[in-house]
């Protein structure tokens, strides 16, 4: 009992001890703060007593007005700056946005006409597809109209088509190739330099190159291993003569034959050209219907009609050409 009442008092005494400590060092603190107080409100009584720091405090008073104002200044001008700047850029942007809207307005216009060319580009040539189609049309049709036209004329006996009587001339503005005129056939072909006169009916059909033989390849401006051959003309006559009988009972088919002339000439352009004349104009363009396009001795005929004044200017009658190619 006696030592637990011993050690309760000396706990009550060292708490005692430390809360007296803390008391008397805020009693120091706030003594010291008051001495520091006295001792301040002592030297400004005496500061604001000396004309010296009375000046100083004007000075500091007018140096922190200025600077105050300086500072208003320089915020101001850096406003004002600010502010300058802003509605530049801001008529900067707008002239860029302007810039931009006519660029864009001009690109708008140029895909416009751009697109107004394509378009029209485009109408121009579906119209002229139209046209060239309709033209074509227009053509077959005619061509089968005339095509009936011919085929009533040749079996029905119909009049003769006005389209048959066209003269067809290569080159209207030049003068007639004398040779086409007399022959029918040139040998610069469509490249001669004068006019060639084609006739759409006639009684006289040629078909170039319908006979063929070796007699007629004997040509020096020709290259052949077996030109050196020697041949009988009983041999060629024998040969034409089996080509006679073969070929003219076919054509009497088709109509009572007035001539029949075959070229020996050895040019290309004359080398077995056979001219028939039948009597009247229905029994040649009978015949050249029956005959064009037709196959013979592995060959497709190429008939035409041709318009010879006569028969004693389109024959030569020598035996060697004196012109040669010409």
């Amino acid at each position: 009992m006696i030592m637990e009442g011993s050690r309760s008092t000396k706990y009550s005494h060292k708490k005692w001890r430390n809360i007296a400590k803390r008391e008397r060092r805020r009693r120091l603190r706030r003594r010291t703060a008051a001495q520091r107080k006295a001792t301040e409100e002592q030297v400004r009584a005496a500061l604001e007593k000396s004309a010296e720091y009375l000046k100083w405090l004007k000075q500091c008073e007018v140096e922190d007005k200025e600077k105050e104002a300086r500072e208003k200044e320089e915020h101001d001008q850096r406003e004002r700056l600010w502010l300058e700047e802003e509605v530049k850029a801001q008529e900067e942007w707008q002239i860029l946005q302007e810039k931009k809207q006519k660029a864009r307005q001009l690109q708008l216009e140029q895909e416009a006409k751009i697109r107004q060319e394509f378009e029209t580009k485009q109408k121009a040539i579906r119209k002229k597809q139209e046209e060239e189609r309709r033209r074509r049309e227009e053509e077959i049709k005619r061509r089968e109209q005339l095509l009936k036209e011919i085929d009533d004329y040749i079996d029905n006996g119909i009049k003769t088509p006005e389209a048959l009587r066209e003269v067809i001339d290569s080159q209207p503005s030049k003068e007639l190739c004398p040779f086409f005129t007399k022959t029918g056939a040139c040998r610069y072909g469509n490249i001669c330099s004068r006019n060639h006169r084609r006739v759409c009916l006639s009684k006289v059909i040629l078909v170039p190159g319908f006979y063929t033989h070796f007699s007629l390849e004997k040509n020096s401006a020709e290259y052949d291993t077996d030109i050196a051959l020697e041949f009988e003309n009983s041999e060629t006559q024998q040969h034409f003569h089996e080509f006679y009988k073969d070929v003219v009972p076919e054509l009497e088919s088709f109509g009572r034959i007035k001539t029949l002339k075959y070229c020996c000439n050895t040019e290309v352009h004359l080398r077995g050209n056979l001219y028939v004349e039948y009597y009247t104009e229905r029994e040649a363009a009978r015949a050249l219907r029956r005959l064009k396009g037709r196959w013979y001795a592995g060959r497709q005929l190429n008939c035409e009609f041709v318009n010879l004044k006569s028969w004693r200017s389109a024959v030569c009658g020598m035996s060697k050409c004196p012109k040669g190619k010409k």
